[in-house]
């Protein structure tokens, strides 16, 4: 819901929004009461499933460990990227 709200925010703004993502923690993050990442993903992919510009990135899920932030947004960036066909950002 609370994307919801970001979005109609920017929209109203006159920022277009293409898309938004969850995009869950690794396992290796180590909060107290967290449920592995495969449950994680799949809740968030019910949670979105009748969004349509909600997407769940499980990347960070998937590494061998930890990711801080930066490098998890470079990697959406430079996916994005590569499906469009421009050259990386840095």
């Amino acid at each position: 819901k609370i994307l919801d709200m970001v979005r109609a925010a920017y929209l109203a703004s006159g920022v277009d929004v293409y898309g938004a993502y969850l995009s869950p923690v690794h396992d290796a993050y180590k909060k107290p009461g967290l449920v592995d990442a495969r449950h994680r993903v799949e809740m968030c992919r019910r949670a979105v499933a009748s969004s349509s510009y909600v997407m769940v990135d499980e990347w960070e899920a998937a590494q061998a460990g930890y990711t801080r932030t930066l490098h998890v947004l470079d990697s959406i960036d430079a996916r994005l990227r590569a499906a469009e066909g421009r050259a990386e950002s840095r």
